[in-house]
């Protein structure tokens, strides 16, 4: 059973105008009701102000049971002590940046829906209901909920 795990939707958008949080408050909404016994929080990784390789040291060379100690950075050591705390990860990554995620160890689901943006997104900066109701019609909460139950399976088989 997961019962007392915690995973993290993490928002992996760097841009200052960004609509990737709303999308991944709309990615929580959907997937919170799967997991059931599990703490769902919400992790936005801009909020770390982390540059890309500004650590002398590579992160695989570092100890697997505790690296922080070893950054010499002190915003890598906040991020490395804040995901330490989750037993697992949504990651709401845009196109443009997947780059971010590629230095992860971590096995991807089978399940990764797109959840496009519309002009209206990015004019008001806002989900708006027919962006959602766009989504639904293209299996993008079957494919979420696909998504948190291999989550929840691999979780419970620890």
């Amino acid at each position: 059973m997961a019962s007392g795990k915690k995973v993290a939707v993490v928002t992996c958008s760097l841009r200052p105008q960004r609509l990737n949080p709303l999308i991944s408050d709309y990615v929580h909404k959907t997937v919170a009701p799967l997991f059931t016994g599990i703490q769902l929080e919400s992790l936005d990784i801009a909020s770390f102000n982390l540059p890309i390789f500004d650590e002398a040291t590579i992160p695989a060379r570092l100890p697997a049971d505790d690296p922080t100690p070893h950054y010499s950075r002190e915003h890598t050591k906040a991020w490395s002590t804040a995901v330490r705390g989750y037993d697992g990860f949504i990651f709401r990554a845009v196109v443009a940046q997947e780059d971010i995620l590629s230095g992860l160890r971590m096995k991807p689901a089978a399940a990764s829906p797109g959840l496009t943006t519309s002009g209206d997104m990015m004019a008001n900066r806002q989900l708006a209901e027919a962006d959602e109701r766009r989504w639904r019609e293209a299996g993008v909460e079957e494919q979420l909920a696909s998504m948190a139950r291999e989550l929840v399976q691999g979780l419970s088989s620890e």
